[in-house]
């Protein structure tokens, strides 16, 4: 690991708090980190495709979509910080209002602060298809109104994060399917 520095005692145990990871998890994901960064020319933080490599992600708009929301302050690059507490939104220890935030910042492709109807088509067709197989627009339609029709509850074609929040909160079962981490 000669490009980069070793990770304190300390910041693990920050990002363990923080994260709601254990430090054997956080000492993990640093060594992942570490590699991607190693093979990169600019060593100060993962970019997109640097991410997508140390995930193992198939490129394409999910994979943008977790990347725009790990990068907590927009600027194209991954910190260690940034890449474990978006890690840590697949854990179910994590508590649940976080997880809801990223899981919105997920939908959210424009970074409005709302989710339109294009957005849940959008990225539940790219989920979809991320497996190989056809999404259908006729299913696409119906789950995208099934949703508008449960968590628009001012009726204005717009989800907004209170909105989706009460959503989840509603069926938190949602949410802890993305749970990679128990």
């Amino acid at each position: 690991m000669g490009c980069c520095p070793s990770i304190s005692r300390k910041t693990i145990k920050e990002l363990s708090k923080e994260s709601s990871l254990s430090p054997e998890e956080i000492k993990n994901l640093h060594v992942n980190y570490i590699s991607a960064l190693e093979r990169m020319e600019d060593k100060t933080g993962l970019t997109s495709s640097s991410f997508q490599e140390a995930l193992g992600l198939t490129a394409g708009e999910i994979m943008e979509r977790i990347f725009r929301a790990f990068d907590l302050d927009d600027d194209k690059i991954l910190s260690f910080r940034e890449y474990v507490l978006g890690v840590a939104f697949f854990s179910t220890r994590l508590d649940l209002e976080r997880r809801i935030h990223f899981a919105f910042a997920l939908f959210d492709r424009n970074k409005d602060g709302m989710i339109d109807e294009d957005e849940v088509r959008s990225i539940l067709k790219a989920a979809i298809e991320q497996t190989g197989k056809h999404a259908d627009d006729r299913v696409l339609k119906n789950v995208t109104d099934e949703m508008f029709s449960a968590g628009d509850r001012n009726k204005d074609n717009l989800i907004s994060e209170e909105e989706f929040t009460h959503l989840i909160m509603k069926n938190p079962k949602i949410i802890d399917a993305l749970s990679v981490f128990k």
